[in-house]
């Protein structure tokens, strides 16, 4: 258990990712959120409280939540025009799968979906940061979909181990844990969303740096 903590320990440190250069980040710059409930959060009047708020405090750039509760690949493919793609942004994350998952979407299902939503947003000019859901314990369904999407695309994709840990961890000692990820098991405490905007920032920095 100590080593592999350790290992996924060392594969989250933002360190191990890259540097970010020093030119500063476009004024006019506008990342877009997309997602599920991981994104919305769970007061359908406010995203005060989610990781989107957290990055739209500390990038001080427009930063869009365009996360709807129980959203599917699917139901993102169906809306991603409307939400995404019209606002026009240089960034955008896409962060879905959980509902895939828990619903059973079938995998070849997921795959075409995922795969065309990126092609959206990538045909509309926008740099796509994919991140990857950890989904499955002892088999994962959709191992290695995302990192095909993202190197078809050139999307940046952040790899699901910081996240597997953390919902590890939460499955096993949430009661024993002062400041749990979770409110459920599932949807993000305030400090989750704090962690979540710690894990994501420096992917958005490096492509909002990128020339």
């Amino acid at each position: 258990m100590v080593i592999w903590v350790a290992a996924f320990g060392w594969l989250a440190s933002p360190h191990q990712i890259w540097s970010v250069p020093s030119e500063a980040i476009p004024a006019d710059a506008v990342v877009v959120c997309a997602g599920d409930s991981l994104t919305s959060g769970v007061d359908i009047n406010s995203d005060d409280h989610t990781y989107v708020a957290e990055l739209r405090e500390r990038l001080k750039r427009r930063v869009i939540n365009a996360g709807i509760a129980n959203d599917k690949a699917g139901d993102l493919l169906k809306r991603v025009q409307r939400d995404v793609v019209s606002r026009k942004p240089s960034v955008v994350v896409v962060f879905i799968g959980g509902n895939d998952f828990l619903d059973g979407t079938p995998r070849a299902e997921f795959a075409r979906e995922l795969d065309e939503v990126v092609a959206a947003i990538s045909a509309a000019g926008a740099r796509v940061i994919l991140v990857e859901v950890p989904t499955g314990i002892v088999w994962n369904p959709y191992a290695g979909v995302y990192r095909r999407v993202a190197s078809r695309y050139g999307a940046l994709l952040v790899p699901e181990s910081t996240l597997r840990l953390w919902f590890s961890i939460e499955l096993v000692a949430r009661d024993h844990l002062a400041e749990p990820l979770t409110i459920d098991g599932i949807h993000l405490t305030p400090s989750g969303a704090r962690r979540v905007a710690d894990w994501l920032e420096p992917y958005i920095e490096e492509l909002l740096h990128r020339r």
